[in-house]
């Protein structure tokens, strides 16, 4: 198992942990606080390469974006008819 602070700022640690034998992939977010520490982590493909790339992606989604999307997941599949 390998493991990478991929960013630290105060109190909080982005974490991409690696297993080499089966090439899983966590990305854990740990937390410090004066009540104890908390994590959140996610299984990924993503390596941490991938992370740091889509980490410097600074583009904002908006309400209209969202609105897009669910239209679109709306509208029937007419190519299965």
């Amino acid at each position: 198992m390998a493991s990478e602070v991929l960013n630290e700022t105060e109190g909080t640690h982005l974490v991409h942990l690696h297993c080499e034998n089966c090439q899983n992939a966590v990305l854990a977010l740990v937390l410090s606080s004066p009540s104890g520490l908390t994590s959140l982590g996610i299984a990924t493909d993503l390596s941490k390469n991938d992370v740091a790339r889509l980490r410097q992606f600074q583009a904002e989604l908006t309400i209209d974006d969202l609105l897009d999307f669910h239209s679109e997941t709306l509208t029937p599949l007419t190519f299965l008819n």
